[in-house]
């Protein structure tokens, strides 16, 4: 209850011009977080989505339901954030398990685990790109094995969301840097989650992503 009139309050003061968002954001984020929480808990996402994945959602969601709040309507703004919010970020996690959207995507089990390992292709025909240098190698399936442990690991020890989703990239690319940058930089969800203002930057956390990826693999012998 406390919690729901704070959040209250400091969406009026929002609304009404007495606080920015991102102050906004900043003092309800506890909110937020117990909000992800029970989303997940409701319906469990890939193991490489994590909580604050699910709050970077619900921060966006609260951010466009402000500009679209209609008073008219006679709903108060806290409850058309929250609900706004919440309906955003659990479409974004039926995605992410890649449940069917269509229908009642509520009911839908998941498909598959949306990780690295999903994307790999099992079998190995030709050429494999590996992080150090993207230089492609003839690779057995045991080496292709070795490659998707190698991304697993990454991705479990990867900090802040910007670099999980580089490594995402990268290894979709099958470590081309150009390619990666692109995929990374024209998704528009991604651009406006990650706070990519041009392609530069994408192409920045891309190169971090598999420095990371070659330290990773150094220190791994």
């Amino acid at each position: 209850m406390a919690d729901e009139k704070f959040f209250a309050q400091c969406a009026r003061a929002h609304y009404e011009g007495r606080m920015k968002i991102d102050e906004f954001l900043r003092l309800t984020a506890p909110v937020l977080q117990k909000l992800a929480g029970r989303l997940v808990k409701r319906w469990p996402p890939p193991t490489f989505v994590g909580i604050e994945d699910v709050v970077q959602e619900l921060m966006l969601a609260c951010d466009v339901a402000f500009k679209r709040f209609d008073p008219a309507r006679g709903t108060r703004i806290e409850d058309y954030l929250v609900y706004n919010a919440c309906d955003k970020a659990k479409k974004w996690i039926h995605k992410q398990r890649g449940a069917v959207l269509h229908g009642n995507p509520d009911a839908h089990p998941s498909r598959h685990e949306f990780t690295f390992a999903a994307m790999q292709k099992r079998e190995v025909e030709g050429a494999v790109a590996l992080i150090d240098k993207c230089a492609p190698i003839m690779a057995t399936q045991d080496a292709d094995r070795e490659l998707q442990d190698h991304f697993a690991q990454a991705i479990n020890g990867a900090k802040g969301q910007d670099l999980r989703w580089a490594i995402l990239a990268l290894e979709a690319a099958r470590g081309d840097l150009a390619e990666a940058t692109d995929r990374l930089y024209e998704d528009a969800d991604l651009r406006l989650r990650l706070r990519i203002g041009n392609r530069a930057k994408a192409d920045r956390i891309i190169r971090r992503a598999a420095s990371y990826l070659k330290g990773r693999e150094v220190s791994h012998g």
